[in-house]
């Protein structure tokens, strides 16, 4: 069994409620993950009913990076921690923009250009505490770039 196995199935809107065991089993499986580096999970080890446009999933000890193919050729990538705050009920946040960024690279596309995007507070969805980047095509004509 992995912990994706063995976690609640919260409906849209509830928080997770994992038991001391579940907890304790998902944090036994990350010991099983390097901390530097990103490993890739095979299709036959994800949950049964996957989104149609997840194309990999990557975990380390304390991340998983889920990525997928968006119209265009966009790439999203999905992170979280691999650790449950029991008081919040969620993932436990704090992920950087260091840590997205070398997870990016860790992932296999350090030379892109990514994008996090703040929607109009119509739009605002915070169910979990995971970030989203999307990897772009191409770079934009304004975007910042280290003087050579």
């Amino acid at each position: 069994m992995k912990w994706k196995d063995c976690l609640p199935k919260p409906k849209v809107g509830e928080r997770m409620n994992p038991s001391r065991e579940q907890i304790r089993f998902m944090e036994r499986e990350n010991k099983e993950f390097p901390v530097n580096r990103l490993v890739e999970i095979p299709p036959e080890e994800w949950p049964i009913v996957s989104p149609a446009n997840l194309i990999r999933v990557m975990r380390s000890f304390d991340f998983m990076v889920q990525i997928y193919a968006e119209p265009n050729e966009v790439l999203r990538l999905s992170i979280n921690r691999c650790a449950f705050d029991r008081k919040s009920g969620r993932w436990v946040d704090g992920i950087t923009w260091d840590d997205l960024q070398h997870l990016k690279t860790l992932a296999g596309y350090g030379d892109q250009t990514a994008y996090e995007l703040y929607p109009p507070d119509g739009d605002m969805v915070n169910a979990a505490n995971i970030r989203h980047i999307w990897i772009m095509p191409n770079s934009p004509e304004y975007m910042w770039r280290r003087a050579l």
